[in-house]
């Protein structure tokens, strides 16, 4: 008989390519009630209220909802959910409101030395330095999405 694997360790599958962790099943969801608001319209007004599962117990989540592509990965209709009490970390996913831009931008964060950049996963899109100068909200960090494929 093969020895049991902990169930606090995670299991990693390893092809030539990449590393591919092994995911449990979740049986325990959380379900919220989450603001829906547009990228477009700068969340200025709520555009629905919908009941969404998400992994973890988020105390104030906020959704948002995009009617068009964000190339390359998310298609129209995807909606990203957000953790408004995570701080952002290197490499994690945010929304961001900058004066001055007509939408919320959904980007990459980066912290690189003392400078904090947003990158598109948008091959030639411009990198975005914050400046301290700048007024600028980072409104959360995605948590979830739900994409249409």
């Amino acid at each position: 008989m093969p020895a049991e694997t902990p169930t606090n360790q995670r299991r990693i599958k390893t092809t030539s390519i990449v590393k591919v962790y092994e995911q449990d099943i979740l049986r325990n969801f959380v379900e919220k009630s989450v603001p829906l608001y547009s990228l477009n319209n700068n969340q200025k007004e709520i555009l629905d209220v919908i009941n969404i599962k998400l992994t973890a117990d988020v105390k104030e989540p906020i959704a948002f909802f995009t009617d068009e592509d964000i190339k390359p990965m998310f298609k129209k209709g995807s909606i990203f959910i957000l953790d408004t009490n995570l701080t952002p970390e290197n490499d994690t996913l945010v929304a961001v409101k900058i004066e001055g831009y007509k939408k919320i931008l959904i980007r990459k964060f980066y912290i690189e030395g003392h400078k904090k950049i947003l990158k598109s996963y948008e091959n030639g899109s411009p990198l975005i330095e914050l400046m301290p100068t700048m007024h600028y909200t980072i409104l959360g960090v995605v948590i979830q999405v739900n994409t249409k494929t």
